[in-house]
């Protein structure tokens, strides 16, 4: 993998930063969130799930990021957006943990084009996003579209039992060997 400066990694997503100085996130071309997260703070969660979680208050340096941020987030939630994954890999983050300025920590970054994350909490005081990775969200797709089959089926199975137990009931039916099929 190449090594991308902050605006090429952006860039990878079709996404340009408003003011590459300060801000932490942008909307791609493709309408995603893109979003630049700490390695620090991204733990495994339940099952194969990335958990990106972040306190608003540890960012007391960027009010226009933060801000920019925030209001991104929101658009996630309401316009049902994915969020793509840059990850900043700190030289020294104990800055980063602190809640102190990270404009001078010398990064990496590495673009996560293999996940997509959804914000499943913003308060105004933090946000939690999961990423999947993509391979996960079409079986997760596949099992959404069997369970809505399944639900819809639910009236025909419910008559075809009806007519089984009527037909049982008025004699229409005789029990047989699977040889006498």
């Amino acid at each position: 993998m190449s090594k991308l400066n902050y605006t090429e990694a952006f860039a990878t997503f079709g996404a340009k930063l408003v003011n590459p100085r300060w801000a932490y996130s942008a909307i791609a071309e493709d309408g995603s969130v893109v979003l630049s997260c700490w390695h620090e703070f991204l733990k495994p969660a339940r099952g194969s799930i990335l958990r990106y979680e972040d306190s608003f208050a540890r960012w007391s340096t960027n009010a226009p990021g933060k801000n920019l941020l925030r209001k991104h987030l929101y658009q996630a939630i309401e316009g049902k957006l994915p969020v793509r994954l840059i990850v900043a890999r700190p030289k020294n983050a104990a800055p980063i943990l602190a809640g102190r300025g990270a404009s001078k920590v010398p990064k990496t970054f590495d673009v996560r084009e293999d996940l997509v994350g959804e914000v499943v909490k913003l308060t105004t005081a933090k946000f939690v996003i999961d990423f999947r990775h993509l391979a996960d969200l079409d079986e997760r797709a596949d099992e959404q579209r069997w369970d809505e089959s399944f639900a819809r089926s639910q009236d025909l199975l419910a008559r075809l039992v009806a007519k089984a137990r009527e037909d049982i009931q008025a004699g229409r039916v005789r029990r047989v060997g699977v040889d006498q099929l």
